[in-house]
């Protein structure tokens, strides 16, 4: 995802709701360029957890 921070939270609340919806226990981020300290901020604040 890229675009506008409020833009890209609201496609990720939207997003984890309809998994939620189809029965999606769990989702998997992958973020490949580590210094992306807006999307690790992102996830984070969707309850994403760094493994």
């Amino acid at each position: 995802m890229h675009g506008k921070g409020h833009d890209d939270r609201l496609l990720l609340n939207a997003l984890s709701h309809e998994a939620e919806l189809v029965g999606v226990r769990k989702m998997i981020a992958g973020i490949s360029d580590l210094g992306n300290e807006r999307s690790i901020s992102l996830h984070r604040s969707a309850e994403f957890t760094h493994v």
